[in-house]
């Protein structure tokens, strides 16, 4: 059938072609060449975080979230491990057979960072389009982890030496970075 077609309407099908892959793109990654749908800002560490320790104070999960390379090639990090928080939250990655390793209560990490992530396009319609905060940890080996602050219910701690200043949840983020919220 399609080598009964002339010159013209082969540049015809092409075109139509191109641009229903093009529409698809835009709505699924909005206006970008990158296939992410996610943009990252860097956000200035509170004051009484710095040079604390966070702990854990309960059991988490490891996943590998590698399959975000791209967005967060773009923006600007890239961490193979996440940390998951929550019985339900941790249910949900064992049935899909992601998680790599269980992590104990008490493991101790130090917070190197704090980003904001923005969805765009059809992917943002489920859950809206943020932003989302989370933390960059590194542990006593210098491995990076993600643990998103929707993941924190009063589970995990930030400790001035063996003294527990503090419990870290999604609503302390909100709060401190209530400014970055997409009206």
């Amino acid at each position: 059938m399609i080598f009964n077609l002339n010159g013209k309407q082969i540049k015809s099908k092409l075109f139509l072609s191109l641009l229903f892959i093009v529409i698809i793109w835009t709505v699924t990654f909005g206006f970008k060449i990158v296939p992410c749908n996610k943009s990252y800002e860097d956000l200035e560490i509170p004051e009484f975080l710095i040079a604390k320790k966070i702990i854990l104070e309960e059991d988490a999960v490891q996943i590998d979230d590698s399959l975000n390379i791209f967005c967060r090639l773009s923006g600007g990090t890239f961490i193979r491990n996440k940390l998951v928080l929550g019985e339900t939250s941790q249910r949900y990655y064992e049935r899909n057979n992601k998680i790599i390793s269980t992590i104990k209560k008490g493991k101790q990490y130090d917070l190197v960072g704090i980003k904001s992530q923005t969805e765009y396009g059809i992917s943002a319609i489920d859950s809206g389009p943020g932003p989302l905060h989370f933390l960059i940890l590194k542990d006593d080996k210098g491995e990076s982890f993600l643990l998103y602050t929707v993941n924190l219910e009063d589970n995990a701690g930030y400790y001035e030496g063996d003294t527990r200043e503090g419990l870290l949840s999604w609503e302390l983020f909100e709060n401190i970075y209530e400014d970055y919220l997409i009206e």
